[in-house]
């Protein structure tokens, strides 16, 4: 049997919806074509409560399986379409409200496997999916305990969620990950991340078939998007690609450049993507380094510069920058840690510091009793450091 895994069309993406729509179209088109049975894990949605609009997409995108004489057969499950579903983490509501999957049940175009479980039959092999919708992540183990997922015998189980795992944000703390997994199952459909992946952790198939849209606009959603397909006999998968808007991340590091010259060089540098690209592709450039002596980031304008790629290209500039003045107060603030000094003490010195700049003529001991009295919230000695800090213009 062939199981076609997909996941996070965000439909209704503000961004970019109509990429979302489409490509999300061509991904389910091509998983009816291939797929014996669909598993999708989450956020086909990019809201909770989707416009009537995004809704009217989600049906045009659904219809399609209706077009299919399907040969695998419903033993379990509302829906007699092998499509089955978990909510994700942008569709999840209160269990007194109804999300838009259940939306999309009701309406005959999928089985919801959230906490229950959807089983179908072809040619005497049988595939049982159980799934868990996205959870907050501080309750995601808890929920997964809770429930006591369990394999059926002699069939080919397929655990479906939508959350984040500790294996890939390792930095992140209180996360679940693959070993609080339910044992015993064939394979795991995992939504949630937008760049895809497939690994082994703990004797389980993770299959994390990505989005099908750019949205976070990270380097690793440059690769192609698009969906996998699971053959349930090897349990091998292969990556099925839809066309997908060309997405370009780019870094860009400045030293000591002028307005002008970094001007030239972000310029230079969409220019040189754009003309290397498809039609009207997706670029993020992130723009670090130094400008020149006495110039802050502000100087450095880009939204005229995203804006001059209208109609050829979407463009977003992230500015990272530093400059001589921002580097010499890090470096003070650093000298100041290296010193050990306490939270209260370092406050206290740029307190002093400021003050000597300013020409204040406030003794060390005065200094103190201020700084004491505006962290204590004195409106009193607010209008006393106003007044000390303009003293020097006076």
């Amino acid at each position: 049997m062939k199981v076609a895994i997909v996941s996070d069309f965000h439909l209704g993406y503000a961004r970019f919806e109509d990429d979302a729509f489409k490509q999300a179209r061509e991904a389910f088109a091509k998983a009816v074509e291939f797929g014996d049975v669909i598993i999708l894990a989450g956020d086909l949605f990019d809201s909770k409560i989707p416009k009537p609009e995004t809704l009217s997409q989600a049906f045009e995108i659904f219809e399609q399986a209706k077009k299919k004489e399907w040969k695998a057969k419903k033993i379990e499950g509302t829906c007699c379409l092998p499509v089955v579903c978990v909510h994700g983490t942008h569709e999840r509501r209160g269990r007194e409200f109804v999300n838009p999957i259940q939306t999309l049940e009701a309406a005959g175009f999928l089985n919801n496997a959230h906490e229950g479980r959807i089983v179908f039959e072809l040619n005497g092999e049988t595939i049982a999916v159980q799934g868990l919708g996205g959870v907050p992540d501080d309750y995601a183990k808890a929920a997964l305990e809770k429930k006591n997922f369990t394999p059926i015998q002699s069939a080919f189980n397929v655990f479906a969620f939508h959350q984040t795992l500790a294996e890939l944000v390792p930095a992140a703390k209180d996360l679940p990950g693959v070993e609080d997994l339910p044992e015993g199952f064939d394979a795991y459909a995992c939504g949630h991340f937008h760049a895809r992946k497939t690994m082994q952790a703990e004797g389980k198939l993770i299959i994390i078939p990505g989005s099908t849209v750019v949205t976070q606009m990270k380097k690793e959603e440059e690769e192609a998007k698009g969906f996998y397909l699971l053959d349930t006999k090897t349990k091998k998968t292969e990556f099925v690609k839809i066309n997908s808007r060309q997405f370009h991340f780019l870094e860009l590091k400045l030293d000591n450049a002028t307005v002008e010259d970094a001007r030239k060089k972000i310029l230079a540098e969409i220019e040189r993507v754009i003309d290397a690209s498809t039609l009207n592709p997706i670029i993020r450039l992130k723009v670090s380094g130094t400008l020149a002596k006495g110039l802050e980031p502000s100087n450095l304008a880009v939204n005229g510069m995203e804006r001059e790629f209208s109609g050829r290209a979407h463009v977003e500039i992230d500015k990272q920058l530093s400059s001589d003045s921002l580097k010499e107060k890090i470096d003070f603030l650093r000298s100041l840690r290296g010193q050990k000094a306490t939270v209260r003490e370092m406050g206290l010195t740029v307190l002093k510091e400021k003050l000597k700049a300013s020409g204040s003529k406030l003794k060390p001991e005065q200094a103190e009793e201020l700084f004491d009295s505006l962290c204590e919230g004195s409106e009193q000695a607010l209008k006393k450091l106003v007044k000390e800090t303009h003293s020097k213009a006076e």
